[in-house]
């Protein structure tokens, strides 16, 4: 893996100015309006986890003096590998293909749906010491998901499940951002089984980029 100093401060202060700008537009600064719904999306949710980390990788390493593997909690790095693959497959397997490509080139999009996620994905890859994984990373990283869907129950009970409450964009409920966690369209067995989905693809990220991890340690990789 790379240790090098000068690189990791290269490509962290790179990743973390898309990330900051992943962030704001978000929020909505680049449609000259406030998205005030912005905590609503599990996109986002993964999205803020993962700059933050960045911002304290490159933190470190504008601190030590030296080269070395970036140590930055690597259960929280983990939680939000995870999280983010789940941001980008669901995006860009299941819901771009239903948009426009104006929509799917907006900077929001392409920020948080695709820059960020490959980031964030090449960091661990890069400058973390591989074979530190260990096999429960996966099943605890399901607590950002189940987190995240405890929030949209929460929501939905404050609101009194009141589906005239629309979203910013006018397009879904807010209480059911998106249209697999609408059970009253899906009926129970079919939000059931889109949580399932979504489960089952998690845990399989998680344990394939373990995998990974073991076999990447097996290999010798110029520093």
């Amino acid at each position: 893996m790379i240790k090098s100093r000068k690189i990791q401060l290269v490509y962290l202060s790179a990743s973390c100015t898309v990330g900051i700008l992943g962030v704001l537009a978000s929020m909505g600064l680049f449609e000259a309006t406030f998205r005030w719904d912005f905590y609503a999306y599990y996109t986002n949710i993964s999205n803020y986890l993962c700059v933050a980390v960045m911002l304290a990788e490159l933190i470190q390493v504008l601190r030590s003096k030296e080269d070395g593997y970036i140590t930055v909690h690597p259960k929280l790095k983990f939680m939000g590998l995870v999280g983010i693959l789940l941001t980008f497959l669901m995006f860009n397997l299941i819901m771009a293909p239903t948009k426009t490509l104006a929509y799917i080139l907006s900077i929001r999009n392409v920020s948080l749906h695709i820059l960020i996620p490959i980031l964030y994905v090449l960091d661990w890859f890069l400058f973390y010491e591989r074979k530190k994984t260990t096999w429960k990373y996966p099943l605890i990283a399901l607590t950002v998901p189940a987190s995240y869907m405890a929030l949209l129950l929460i929501q939905a009970a404050v609101l009194k499940f009141d589906t005239s409450i629309l979203c910013f964009a006018g397009d879904a409920p807010l209480i059911y951002p998106y249209f697999f966690f609408n059970y009253e369209k899906l009926g129970v067995g079919g939000l059931v089984l889109w949580i399932a989905i979504i489960f089952v693809a998690l845990i399989a990220c998680g344990y394939l980029c373990c995998l990974l991890d073991k076999i990447c340690s097996k290999k010798k990789v110029p520093h």
